[in-house]
């Protein structure tokens, strides 16, 4: 019952850091750093950072699979964060990182550096080491509180055991709201849940 109400606030937060990143993420790739909307993005991002240091004393996220970890908890995807939880998913796997462990919670500025600096990051070769690449782009910004995490081993052995699983995921994906636009349709016709 304890290890339940302690994750109670960090799904909140943790659900607020997905969003929060991939919108400060995706301002990044429009915006430069000094840009008004993507400071207001930072600062969002650099307050649930700060909220979630003082709720659980750290600040992780970590991806691997189809799953979002912040502090160690499991993300729970509802409907409506779907679409960004997987294209953050998409995004952590393209670049070839694991996440991200911050130290301590950055300030506006240093929190709109991060995001363009990750943001924009590009590999140059397939032989770049992705991890090492944008940890040394992180350090050179002067944000070396940021530690870039490995993606995580069982990610392709979790692929090779069940390889229909997406597949899968996408159909209970699409039927569950096909039955929740029934249910809205036939709410709003005057049909009463039986």
């Amino acid at each position: 019952m304890t290890h339940v109400a302690a994750t109670v606030p960090i799904q909140g937060l943790g659900r607020e850091l997905v969003h929060n990143l991939f919108v400060a993420l995706r301002s990044a790739q429009l915006y430069d750093a000094r840009n008004d909307t993507l400071r207001a993005a930072a600062e969002r991002f650099a307050r649930t950072l700060e909220e979630l240091q003082l709720v659980d004393h750290c600040a992780r996220l970590e991806v691997g699979g189809d799953l979002i970890l912040v502090n160690d908890v499991r993300i729970r995807s509802e409907l409506r964060s779907y679409s960004v939880h997987a294209n953050l998913l998409r995004f952590f796997r393209e670049m070839g990182i694991g996440g991200f462990e911050w130290e301590a919670a950055p300030d506006i500025g240093e929190a709109a550096r991060f995001v363009s600096v990750v943001g924009r990051m590009e590999l140059e070769d397939e032989d770049d080491d992705p991890v090492f690449r944008l940890r040394q782009r992180l350090v050179d910004e002067g944000l070396g509180g940021t530690r870039v995490l490995e993606p995580r081993e069982e990610e392709a052995d979790t692929l090779l055991d069940d390889p229909d699983k997406r597949q899968r995921a996408e159909k209970t994906y699409r039927h569950t709201v096909a039955v929740t636009r029934q249910l809205m349709e036939s709410l709003r016709a005057g049909h009463t849940l039986r």
